[in-house]
């Protein structure tokens, strides 16, 4: 017969089945096994909350990823540009503008990747103004890509009288 062996749990390994329920579209797993993870007295750590939150944010669960977001402060977890990409898709366009002002004054550096995120969130309420005055703040601080652009110009191209707001952005 073959011995028994105990395996210890730890958070990496919760770390990596959260990040598979993400990747599998099952929030409410991820958020089970979040958990479980703190019943065990693990200590999430910043990957942790990021994958939760990103898997809330997937889900269509704002509130949920907006309450994980805030958690983690309260077990002193430090967000980084990661967490607040992970959070800013889910939130409205003027969550995600406090969200990256609040990012900001607390000198985290956004990436293209947060830019584009409170640009769609601003698009998608036809609030291009807004979509343009983060892109030209984006402007200054780092390098454009395509992707980039293609917010600016998307955000402009859905305004609510369809005018020539996509001017702006030449």
């Amino acid at each position: 017969s073959m011995p028994m062996t105990t395996l210890k749990v730890n958070v990496f390994n919760y770390n990596t089945s959260i990040s598979s329920c993400e990747k599998g579209m099952q929030w409410q797993q991820a958020l089970k096994l979040f958990a479980v993870m703190l019943m065990r007295d693990l200590q999430a750590d910043v990957v942790s909350y990021n994958t939760v939150v990103t898997s809330c944010q997937k889900g269509m669960q704002p509130q949920i990823a907006l309450d994980l977001f805030a958690g983690m402060s309260e077990v002193s977890v430090q967000p980084t540009t990661v967490s607040y990409n992970a959070l800013i898709p889910s939130l409205t366009w003027q969550e995600a503008l406090e969200v990256f002002t609040k990012m900001t004054d607390m000198k985290i550096q956004p990436d293209v990747i947060t830019y584009v995120s409170v640009m769609s969130s601003c698009q998608k309420c036809m609030q291009w103004q807004e979509a343009l005055r983060i892109f030209e703040r984006m402007l200054r601080t780092v390098q454009a890509n395509t992707i980039s652009y293609n917010a600016a110009i998307d955000a402009c191209s859905r305004t609510e009288r369809g005018g020539n707001s996509w001017r702006r952005t030449t």
